[in-house]
């Protein structure tokens, strides 16, 4: 355990960041950097947390410790300034290790989707069921009242991202991994390097894999002994069958090795929340929490924030916002809101780096088929300098050739105003993406 050490994080508003350095807060004088105030540093600096907004070296005076993650660049000044008077630095995922090493047992949620979401309610029924798990969380989850919850040394349950192999530093004792798709192609060739990275995580896990059915993917562990499966197959581990629809929510019966567990009622709406549900009920009935904890704890689930959350009702139109990103999470959503009674699914979707759009083009213009009216924001370039071919405006012009009603916005003012034209009809307005798009319109500012 880091402890009795002054610690600075580079970038500390971030999700995972965040939470790292709450944890951290409590055995140690921390403080860290950013580029603008957000709810994050706000309720660090509530723990007493010093937060610097810009990055600058004379941030980093007496430091004994200095973090920073994989996204950060080469040229900011605060890494830079670390590396030449020889301070101790740590990644992220370095950090996230060593934290690791405090618990008795580590749960690693992987997958190119749906982590957040799985992580929440896996959290959620270690809670219910008085496990009191500590939890880091790659969003915000009103239930544990952010990002991450400070509970007991027994279970510790985190996000494990992909991201640059970044969860490779990590050896826990149980890893779901709820699907396997290509992305991050900044740092993927293809999908075989990808597939061998998650090999290498199934490796490293101490006790059990919980894998879901992908049917590419699972081919290639067939030979572990270690993996416990779960999917839509009867002859699966865990099974989920039988599904029905209950107004927009979706009822599943639940097969241990074909024979019957539960039946589930969801209280969110998409399929693919079948899938991260089942993953959680894998590992609670291996680990044998009660069948009615985990039934009454599901059923009992709301959202993540930006996980289709709504907002507000304007005129007569209803605006929700989503973390989606990937062509495979825009489909999955899309085809979820074709099921809701709305006269129109509006889209306005701002692309989340230029190496993902331009890795994922075809994807991309093929994943917008159930949306009415789709609106291309400039591209958020997080860590990248602009890419031609990638960037949202390569994307408009050859959706254009293939859909109907798809429009280029240049900026949010415009894109509110748009928002407010779409209005007036029954219609379900999505603001998608995982940039800042999903600061465009929150519950605390209308859009009005």
């Amino acid at each position: 355990m880091i402890k009795n050490k002054i610690i600075h994080f580079i970038g500390i508003g971030g999700i995972s960041m965040s939470g790292l350095a709450q944890y951290l807060s409590k055995y140690n004088n921390v403080q860290g950097s950013d580029i603008k105030y957000s709810e994050e540093t706000k309720k660090l600096e509530n723990l007493g947390v010093k937060i610097f907004i810009g990055h600058d070296k004379n941030n980093l005076q007496n430091i004994d410790l200095c973090v920073y993650n994989s996204a950060i660049s080469v040229s900011n000044e605060e890494l830079i300034f670390a590396k030449k008077n020889k301070i101790p630095l740590l990644e992220r995922n370095q950090l996230l290790a060593q934290i690791c090493n405090d618990f008795t047992n580590v749960i690693a949620i992987s997958g190119t989707h749906g982590k957040t979401t799985t992580t929440a309610m896996l959290s959620k029924i270690f809670i219910d069921s008085e496990y009191s798990p500590t939890v880091h969380l790659g969003g915000f989850y009103k239930y544990i009242g952010g990002n991450f919850l400070a509970g007991k040394k027994d279970f510790f349950i985190t996000e494990a991202c992909e991201y640059k192999r970044n969860f490779l530093t990590l050896f826990p004792n149980f890893t779901i991994i709820n699907n396997v798709e290509l992305d991050h192609t900044d740092c993927y060739k293809n999908l075989q390097e990808l597939y061998e990275t998650f090999l290498q995580l199934i490796q490293q896990t101490k006790n059990k894999v919980f894998v879901f059915d992908d049917d590419k993917f699972i081919k290639r562990i067939k030979n572990y002994s270690n993996i416990i499966t779960y999917g839509f197959k009867k002859n699966l581990n865990y099974c989920a069958y039988n599904i029905r629809k209950n107004n927009d929510y979706y009822i599943f019966d639940v097969l241990n090795d074909k024979k019957y567990l539960t039946t589930i009622k969801l209280n969110i709406t998409g399929k693919y929340n079948i899938i991260n549900a089942l993953a959680c009920i894998s590992v609670c009935h291996y680990l044998n929490i009660p069948l009615s904890k985990i039934k009454s704890s599901l059923e009992s689930f709301e959202n993540v924030d930006r996980r289709f959350e709504f907002l507000e009702k304007i005129n007569n139109s209803y605006i929700y916002r989503d973390y989606a990103h990937h062509p495979t999470e825009i489909k999955n959503l899309l085809s979820s809101c074709k099921e809701l009674k709305f006269k129109n699914t509006i889209v306005y979707f701002q692309p989340h780096t230029y190496s993902r759009t331009i890795g994922l083009f075809y994807e991309f213009l093929h994943c917008f088929q159930d949306c009415d009216k789709l609106y291309l924001l400039p591209t958020y370039k997080a860590r990248e300098t602009e890419i031609i071919g990638g960037r949202s405006e390569d994307l408009f012009n050859e959706l254009a050739k293939i859909k109907k009603n798809v429009y280029f916005i240049n900026d949010f003012e415009s894109c509110k105003s748009s928002i407010i034209n779409n209005s007036y009809e029954k219609n379900l307005i999505l603001l998608v993406g995982a940039g800042d798009i999903g600061e465009l319109f929150n519950k605390k500012t209308s859009i009005k």
